[in-house]
């Protein structure tokens, strides 16, 4: 059940949103990057991002 599942409190790990310029592909691109301040690697990431302006949305995207 939802209520036996134990989640971790996340602590010293940062996400940064940055927009920057694609030189390739010549447009402005959100960039997402972790940041991991802990003394030890992170062993699971899960990124779920989607994107949208006022008449477009793209989909749901998941990655791990």
């Amino acid at each position: 059940m939802k209520k036996d599942i134990q989640i971790p409190v996340v602590e010293n790990v940062y996400v940064a949103i940055v927009n920057e310029y694609n030189d390739i592909y010549k447009t402005q691109d959100w960039n997402a990057y972790i940041i991991n301040d802990k003394a030890v690697d992170l062993d699971t990431v899960l990124i779920v991002t989607s994107g949208f302006s006022e008449d477009k949305m793209t989909s749901i995207f998941r990655k791990n």
